[in-house]
């Protein structure tokens, strides 16, 4: 690992401890095949949600709790990380 990598992977982290997990959780469907998963793909209050789950900075998560309720929140300040 080269001295650039390494400071690259310091700032990545440092700037990943501003952000709360939110996470949408699958829904399932029953089919005569089996089950079939699908995870939320898309936009929800300006962030991107890939395969269910974005990162939000920490001062916009107010806006996941009031409006959309049905999604997970990974606060780091519950325990729950």
């Amino acid at each position: 690992m080269s001295n650039q990598d390494r400071l690259d992977f310091i700032r990545n982290y440092y700037a990943n401890q501003e952000k709360v997990k939110v996470e949408v959780l699958p829904s399932i469907s029953k089919t005569t095949k089996g089950n079939v998963v699908h995870k939320f793909n898309g936009k929800r209050a300006g962030y991107e949600f890939k395969h269910g789950v974005a990162y939000v900075d920490a001062k916009d998560v107010h806006l996941f709790r009031n409006s959309l309720p049905y999604m997970v929140i990974h606060d780091k300040k519950e325990g729950n990380e």
